[in-house]
């Protein structure tokens, strides 16, 4: 898939998240916990710590579903955190500003906006107008995207000869990337 052994791959199309080895196994090294907070653990103990998060993660479920009225409330919040972070997930194919850390702002920025838009903005509706969930998933659009644009346009720029490199060891798949390094060409 990609050029002689070691290696970057050209592009991540096609390819599943980074935790996922070519061959469909999970890197042993993609948690979290074991890499930062518990580096020389054993195996019970990282089983341990993973069963405890899922029954943390049960009870969240059970508080957050104890809340909701429906279904139909279960899946007005979910489409609108989703349109909170679906136009920063497809722009991040085009703008190469766009990185992790603009996912993971919108990601949070939609979490928030949405909340705060099902606990202001939906009650100034009638009950059930379905024009209120529109308003609060544009509101947790606009709001989300905005945050990302910030993201987006504050980390440092990276120097010249960076780009060059990652260019030449693969194919830059964003316009801005390719001009950059074309420019920088012509300056050398």
């Amino acid at each position: 898939m990609g050029g002689p052994p070691g290696t970057p791959p050209p592009s991540n199309w096609g390819r599943g998240p980074p935790f996922f080895t070519p061959g469909g196994g999970v890197k042993p090294n993609f948690s979290p916990y074991k890499r930062f907070l518990k580096t020389d653990g054993d195996q019970r103990h990282y089983v341990a710590v993973s069963r405890a998060a899922n029954v943390l993660l049960f009870l969240a479920s059970i508080a957050v579903t104890s809340q909701l009225a429906s279904i139909e409330k279960a899946w007005e919040l979910l489409l609108a955190l989703g349109a909170g972070t679906g136009l920063v997930l497809i722009l991040r194919w085009y703008w190469w500003r766009i990185n992790a850390w603009s996912e993971i702002s919108a990601m949070i920025a939609s979490f928030v906006i949405s909340l705060l838009g099902f606990a202001f903005i939906v009650p100034r509706f009638r009950p059930n107008d379905p024009n209120a969930t529109a308003v609060v998933m544009l509101v947790t659009v606009a709001g989300s995207t905005d945050r990302v644009g910030g993201d987006g346009r504050s980390p440092r720029r990276r120097a010249d000869r960076i780009l060059q490199s990652f260019y030449r060891r693969g194919t830059a798949g964003r316009p801005g990337l390719g001009a950059r390094v074309a420019a920088a060409r012509v300056r050398a």
